[in-house]
């Protein structure tokens, strides 16, 4: 009888696991419901709401294109040469020591004129050191994003 014991509940494993499939089954179930007038209707609104911005861009469109600008041009790095002249003109010039890389953003750091750095820090006025790549580092001056290699 012991014997019997494991082995009926080795049985009510296997109805679990075949109770699994239903809960996939329950994916059709709000299928069934986006027949239905609210069903569909709230599955679509998301949808629309992200297209309507897009839609309605003429009328209240200029407040959700200025964030998609805005991150866009901060995201942008551009190469030295790039710049405007007079930005070009005004970054001061760095000698690069040594960098250490690494996958965590924490453990990055660059020697810059003789200096210790890691992200975030400033190595001259008004210049951050904002990302520290493989072969290259990201700084921001006066706005704008710009890459020097390494």
């Amino acid at each position: 009888m012991p014997g019997g014991g494991p082995a009926s509940a080795q049985p009510p494993r296997k109805t679990v696991a075949e109770t699994t499939p239903p809960e996939p089954t329950r994916k059709p179930s709000p299928a069934a419901g986006s027949p239905a007038a609210p069903g569909g209707a709230a599955a679509a609104t998301p949808r629309s709401d992200a297209r309507g911005p897009l839609a309605a861009a003429g009328a209240s469109g200029a407040a959700p294109a200025t964030p998609a600008t805005a991150p866009a041009a901060a995201e942008r790095v551009h190469a030295l040469n790039e710049l405007p002249d007079d930005v070009r003109r005004a970054v001061p010039n760095f000698t690069f020591g040594g960098a250490v890389y690494s996958d965590n953003a924490a453990n990055r750091m660059l020697i810059i004129n003789g200096q210790l750095f890691n992200e975030g820090g400033q190595p001259s006025a008004g210049v951050v050191l904002d990302q520290i790549r493989l072969k290259s580092a990201v700084f921001r001056y006066r706005g704008y994003r710009y890459e020097i290699p390494y």
